[in-house]
């Protein structure tokens, strides 16, 4: 840091007791070895800090996220949710690791630039178009690269990062991508076909999505952090941001793979 003192921010869900107090153990913590300022999450500004430690589950990792609104500062998320799948660390992992972990190299993870009439959001893992209201089928028309390629009818359609892979998109039959790979998912959700499965497209791509007729209330889902009532004749563009989400990792990928979603399993054979 070229001789000055480091700023680190430390912010916790306060929605969460637990929460709290392992903010506050975190941050008596880190202040013996950088400056220290605490706040919940959804009480903080704008962020001026060299690291952010998020602490929580991963929804507080989404909100710092669009906190910092594309600004790439190292984030380390400590673990007091359930999944906690991008929290990596426990506050007793984390603690046990000062200061090298506030130093450490972060995870260059890939972003998404969405914008819808005026407005505009970052997204760490999704932006998804739902349908909202009583339980009627939605159509939406999918665009990459302003050619028209196909209409979903289902639930809705989720445009998902690598990051994303292993959320939302996951659960609807996406593919696991590993954070490395820069590419975009697109997902459908509930299709009513057998036909409609998941696409792969390359990092340059731009998706638009937009509601093929006004029976069906929409609405745009910002990694759950923004809800936007998308109309028949609006459409919403999502493509790669040249901004970039800086996440600090304590264990390799596929290794939280396993224990997080106990992925790849072997068969559990019964004895001849």
């Amino acid at each position: 840091m070229g001789g000055t003192v480091m700023r680190v921010l430390v912010v916790w869900d306060e929605r969460s007791s637990d929460a709290q107090r392992a903010a506050q153990r975190v941050k008596k913590g880190v202040a013996q070895y950088a400056d220290c300022e605490a706040c919940a999450v959804g009480r903080c500004g704008r962020i001026d800090a060299d690291v952010v430690v998020a602490v929580g589950g991963d929804g507080t990792i989404l909100k710092t996220a669009h906190l910092l609104a594309g600004v790439e500062v190292p984030v380390v998320g400590v673990n007091v949710g359930r999944l906690g799948f991008l929290t990596d660390f426990s506050a007793d992992d984390f603690l046990q690791s000062l200061p090298d972990v506030l130093k450490a190299k972060p995870s260059r993870r890939m972003m998404l630039d969405v914008s819808h009439q005026d407005a505009s959001w970052c997204a760490v893992n999704d932006a998804m178009l739902v349908r909202v209201g009583p339980p009627r089928i939605a159509h939406i028309n999918l665009f990459v690269n302003d050619r028209f390629v196909t209409t979903y009818a289902g639930d809705g359609v989720v445009v998902a990062t690598p990051t994303g892979s292993t959320a939302y998109s996951l659960s609807a039959g996406g593919p696991i991508v590993v954070p490395q790979v820069r590419v975009l998912l697109v997902t459908p959700l509930n299709p009513h076909t057998l036909t409609n499965r998941p696409l792969v497209l390359p990092k340059d791509a731009v998706v638009r999505l937009e509601p093929a007729d006004g029976r069906t209330e929409i609405a745009l889902s910002v990694d759950g952090q923004v809800d936007v009532a998308v109309r028949q004749g609006e459409s919403v563009t999502i493509r790669a941001s040249q901004h970039a989400f800086l996440l600090v990792e304590r264990q390799e990928f596929f290794i939280t793979l396993k224990t997080k979603l106990t992925w790849g399993g072997s068969p559990r054979y019964g004895k001849r």
